[in-house]
């Protein structure tokens, strides 16, 4: 049983709040509610670098992951949905939009330490995890900060990028 005085509401365990009560409700919703540990989300992602498989097991296709890892949104399609952006990357040059994913198009564009053909997530409290294919890279940050004033994201992502001693592009 959850300690409802573990910390006091709206922050703590509340019987029938989504959210919070993870036991006793249903929220059906595409883009909040995951809940998951670092190990399995990391485990997904490289899941998905491998191509759909994970310790022997094929849970996409090959050709779905590539399906879904490219861009499908034209440039005037992106900028017409601008304020729904799961990250504020899309609509920028160099950016676009997978199935389930923001894709990299043209990494110098960006302006960020990057592969084209990557693909990431982002989540509202500055969470990211990308893919690089190219690079056979998986990134998985957990920042927890609402509305941060830093670049954090860049900032990890040209962090992991500096830290590589050999890369495969070409």
């Amino acid at each position: 049983m959850i300690n409802a005085d573990y910390a006091p509401a709206p922050y703590g365990y509340r019987k029938g709040v989504a959210l919070s009560d993870y036991f006793n409700v249903s929220l059906i919703s595409g883009g909040a509610g995951l809940v998951s540990t670092a190990l399995d989300y990391a485990r997904f992602a490289e899941m998905l670098r491998r191509g759909g498989t994970l310790d022997g097991a094929r849970i996409l296709g090959p050709k779905s992951v590539a399906f879904m890892t490219k861009n499908h949104l034209s440039q005037p399609s992106m900028h017409a949905a601008w304020e729904q952006m799961p990250t504020p990357d899309i609509g920028r040059p160099g950016f676009g939009f997978g199935l389930g994913f923001g894709v990299v198009t043209d990494a110098a564009a960006i302006g960020v330490l990057g592969s084209d053909g990557e693909y990431n997530w982002g989540g509202a409290a500055g969470t990211i995890f990308w893919v690089d294919p190219t690079e056979e890279l998986v990134v998985v940050s957990l920042i927890q900060l609402m509305q941060s004033p830093w670049p954090l994201r860049a900032d990890v992502k040209v962090a992991v990028y500096q830290a590589l001693t050999e890369i495969y592009e070409e």
